[in-house]
């Protein structure tokens, strides 16, 4: 192995370490809340909010955090935001009531925040355009093995209650930091071009850009992390049995992020993004419909999960280098931002109009995409600044 691929090999298994723990904090709070749900008796908007705090100050961190790259060293960035995230969630394990557990879900986001920012900009400093699609696969497969084993591992630990897994995996977090921080050295930059990210700001296909990722983190996320309620509520399964349907979910996408990386490095993302936002927005839809539950867990799971690789792929090829940190910040900040939002807007819905109706709003959001993408891909190279 050459230095060069060794460098990528290692960039490539410290950023995955970092994106497994990490989103192993996204499915713990969704796959325990029918149990926090009934114990500190909280509607669907009360228990949606929740991670919407979570999700909150994880995008509250995204742009400063992305600053920080420039000037500190990245893997001390992200090692130190998962011993945060650690000392977050172990804090909301032993929470006395509804407030704190808000309180501390605040603090366990900010950490999160310190992970895509940094990981898009190492992972595209280190591997050629060619290379991008697999790389970033084998990244998404990282937080894709996370969120099929975390709902798993937790359902497994529910017999000593819902705090025990939290406290287990924040051990984790702060393990994985601390190794993180200790093992790895990759030397700070400089932001080379302070007038280049003020015209990014201005750019309308910048714009595109963040349209397109918050309108794929409000559908995306509402349908996520109100799957495990939803399959209790309209398809009279258990707890524990919508804890291991969460978990297939995720293999699902697991399964269909290294086809879509072989298939974007062949033929380009643009050529198949179209067909998997139509796929996931129709696979929602059955939710709607009650279609039986089990096709379209594994439908959602292979069609929607994947995007995500598809949406870092546009926005690495139109980011200008020397804007990377910042910029995926702010794609990341609008992103999560919305993803708050959806939490408890679809805890809202649900409330209001039930399930079905919710799941058919969510399903329409992705099609909104398509138009936008659409205008985009007929520019090539860089976003015009």
């Amino acid at each position: 192995m050459t230095g060069e691929h060794l460098k990528q090999a290692s960039t490539l298994i410290l950023v995955s370490l970092s994106h497994a723990i990490n989103h192993s904090f996204w499915v713990l709070i969704p796959t325990l809340t029918p149990l926090i749900l009934e114990e500190l008796n909280l509607t669907y908007v009360g228990a949606g909010t929740i991670f919407s705090v979570y999700l909150a100050a994880y995008a509250a961190g995204q742009i400063p955090l992305g600053f920080l790259a420039h000037k500190v060293s990245r893997p001390i960035i992200m090692g130190s935001g998962l011993i945060i995230s650690s000392i977050g969630t172990a804090l909301t394990a032993i929470a006395p009531d509804y407030y704190a557990i808000l309180a501390f879900q605040a603090l366990a986001g900010f950490g999160g925040a310190a992970h895509h920012p940094l990981a898009l900009y190492l992972i595209s400093d280190v591997f050629p355009q060619h290379r991008l699609g697999r790389a970033l696969s084998l990244h998404g497969v990282s937080s894709s093995i996370s969120f099929a084993i975390t709902p798993m591992a937790a359902v497994a630990m529910l017999g000593l209650g819902w705090r025990f897994p939290l406290l287990a995996f924040s051990a984790l977090a702060a393990v994985a930091g601390i190794l993180i921080i200790a093992f790895i050295r990759v030397k700070p930059e400089k932001v080379r071009e302070t007038p280049v990210f003020s015209r990014l700001l201005r750019s309308p296909d910048f714009g595109k850009l963040l349209a397109t990722y918050g309108l794929f983190s409000l559908g995306q996320r509402g349908i996520v992390n109100f799957l495990p309620l939803m399959l209790a509520a309209l398809y009279q399964v258990t707890v524990s049995e919508a804890g291991w349907w969460f978990s297939i979910f995720f293999f699902l996408g697991l399964a269909g992020q290294p086809l879509v990386g072989y298939l974007s490095d062949r033929f380009g993302w643009r050529k198949i993004i179209f067909s998997f936002l139509a796929a996931s927005s129709a696979a929602v839809m059955g939710f709607a419909l009650q279609i039986p539950f089990w096709f379209l867990v594994a439908a959602t799971g292979l069609f929607m999960m994947p995007m995500v690789i598809l949406h870092e792929l546009s926005a690495i090829e139109f980011m200008p280098e020397e804007v990377r940190g910042i910029g995926f910040g702010i794609l990341f900040t609008v992103g999560v931002a919305l993803a708050s939002v959806s939490t408890t807007l679809t805890g809202f819905l649900v409330d209001s109009l039930w399930f079905p109706a919710t799941y058919a709003i969510l399903a329409t959001i992705f099609l909104l995409e398509i138009p936008i993408f659409l205008s985009l891909s007929r520019k090539h190279g860089r976003l015009r600044l």
